[in-house]
């Protein structure tokens, strides 16, 4: 990630790039600095993505609940 030197930035502009990431706006221009540099180091507070994967396997209690996935694909569920 590039770093960036918000010191230069206008204060409208720091608004402005805050309001873009649903920050508060709110302060003086040292808070919006850091307000925004805690965005930039924490990629905007977001989740990371979750991975679902299906067993490769599935037990006969799992073939009950997929049982639309069962449909597309080819598996045998034993019982």
């Amino acid at each position: 990630m590039a770093s960036r030197s918000y010191l230069t930035w206008s204060v409208p502009k720091l608004r402005a790039e805050l309001a873009t990431r649903g920050a508060s706006v709110g302060g003086r221009i040292t808070d919006l600095i850091e307000r925004l540099k805690a965005y930039v180091r924490n990629r905007d507070f977001q989740p990371p993505p979750l991975k679902v994967t299906l067993p490769l396997y599935p037990s006969a209690g799992q073939c009950q609940v997929i049982s639309s996935y069962r449909r597309n694909t080819k598996f045998s569920c034993q019982k």
